[in-house]
């Protein structure tokens, strides 16, 4: 076990730390520990997709994820520049959630310089996302969506 006064005199990294057994040096390692992410995407289940005026939303059942921090969309729209807002919410009856953020989604197919459909947050656990795009993509154009 290591007091203060070794931190307050060493280098963050204790790489200049020595221990010493009377006059002699012992050789040891120092072995950084932490949690472990996890970059697999899985797919959420889509829930009440459909129409509000000129928007679509949806709400995805985020059931079997510990914690994320971005949803992937899969949508069938070309050509287009949209934005999307998302929510946190406890319950599918909430009428408004915790604001995670807003994304611009893109697909320049046409110019050949890619796509974006990802939206980035800080990251959540809810038990369910609230997606809300902008007028121009419609609902049959969601196919999916992963966490």
């Amino acid at each position: 076990m290591l007091d203060a006064d070794v931190f307050k005199h060493a280098r963050s990294d204790l790489g200049d730390v020595r221990i010493l057994d009377g006059q002699s040096q012992v050789p040891f390692v120092l072995v950084k520990q932490s949690g472990g992410t996890d970059t697999q995407e899985s797919q959420a289940k889509i829930v009440n997709l459909g129409s509000a005026g000129a928007r679509t939303e949806f709400d995805l059942d985020t059931s079997g994820f510990e914690e994320y921090d971005h949803v992937r969309l899969q949508l069938e729209a070309k050509d287009f520049i949209n934005s999307a807002q998302i929510e946190g919410r406890r319950t599918l009856k909430d009428a408004s959630g915790t604001k995670l953020g807003t994304s611009t989604l893109y697909d320049f197919t046409k110019e050949n310089l890619g796509s974006n459909f990802t939206l980035r947050f800080p990251s959540a656990s809810f038990p369910y996302l609230h997606v809300r795009l902008a007028p121009g993509i419609r609902a049959d154009q969601v196919k999916g969506a992963y966490l």
